[in-house]
């Protein structure tokens, strides 16, 4: 049946937002009711999104170095923010590299707009059946330690060796992440855009058609007008508090980077953080720790060969 029938009908449009659809002949009174979002309103708003300042994550993953107990398994990892997953890898199996270590390859380049999260989740998940993977072991980086041992707005990255612990029993080790980092800030638009967003997802705006919008047009219109506002407040809500989290004396905002400025790297960058005692046996790295609650954290010096 057509929406221009003789009974008025309700458009639910999600969010908790309804609006009445009448008879044609009362169509002008509906599009009178929604005049703010009609197409210009709706570009404006695509326009304000778009130049929202972000915090752009940059993960470059490397390997997982796995307890032998992983052996034969298909593992993947994920990468997770206030439970929402922004990536996960494919679903394989870890091989003996020359040093015979069990090493699941990973290789990967992932960018993150950063929407808000008291910490970086990272997750070894064993691949199930019917698609769904349960979390084997995890490390959760807390934001501030994130923020203050990479040096925000460099291209130069920062390499974190994260040990993965096992679900429910803290104290056993499963794996060593080894993921290249950095931190810039860069507009939405220069981060990927609104599809980019995972907290906030914005529907696409209509393509204007010409002439006067149908009742439906508008609503959409008002819909995609709603939603981008609630986005940007969110970015601007993640964006204040990542800001605060910055070490003392660290300019407030870092230059704005695109995702092509931010990929032209140079060589791994020591993170600040407390040094450990040398290892008289290792002649190679030179790793520091901190303790924050959570699986330990290191950062070391040098990428992989």
């Amino acid at each position: 049946s057509s929406i221009f029938s003789l009974k008025a009908r309700h458009l639910h449009l999600g969010g908790g937002m309804t609006i009445e659809v009448h008879t044609l002949q009362n169509a002008q009174k509906v599009q009178a009711t929604v005049k703010n979002a009609s197409g210009p309103a709706a570009a404006e708003r695509a326009r304000a999104l778009d130049n929202q300042k972000v915090l752009l994550l940059e993960f470059g993953f490397r390997h997982v170095d796995l307890n032998k107990d992983l052996a034969d398994q298909r593992l993947k990892l994920k990468f997770r923010m206030s439970g929402i997953t922004y990536w996960e890898s494919e679903a394989s199996k870890a091989v003996m590299d020359e040093s015979e270590r069990l090493c699941l390859s990973l290789e990967a380049t992932v960018h993150a707009v950063f929407e808000g999260a008291s910490g970086l989740d990272f997750e070894l998940c064993r691949a199930g059946c019917c698609a769904s993977s349960s979390a084997t072991a995890s490390c959760r980086v807390p934001l501030k330690t994130a923020l203050q041992t990479v040096d925000v707005g460099s291209t130069r990255p920062t390499v974190w060796n994260l040990e993965l612990r096992a679900t429910g029993i803290p104290n056993q080790v499963l794996g060593n992440l080894r993921v290249e980092v950095r931190i810039n800030t860069s507009t939405l638009q220069d981060a990927g855009g609104m599809k980019a967003l995972k907290a906030v997802v914005v529907p696409a705006p209509l393509a204007a058609t010409g002439g006067t919008p149908s009742p439906f047009q508008l609503a959409m219109e008002r819909a995609f007008v709603e939603k981008a506002k609630k986005a940007q407040r969110n970015l601007q809500e993640a964006f204040d508090v990542a800001v605060r989290e910055l070490p003392e004396g660290h300019a407030r905002v870092a230059p704005l980077q695109s995702v092509r400025s931010s990929a032209v790297s140079q060589g791994p960058s020591l993170a600040s953080l407390p040094e450990m005692p040398e290892d008289p046996d290792d002649e190679h790295e030179s790793i520091a720790s901190v303790q924050s609650g959570a699986p330990t954290l290191y950062a070391s010096e040098r990428c992989c060969e």
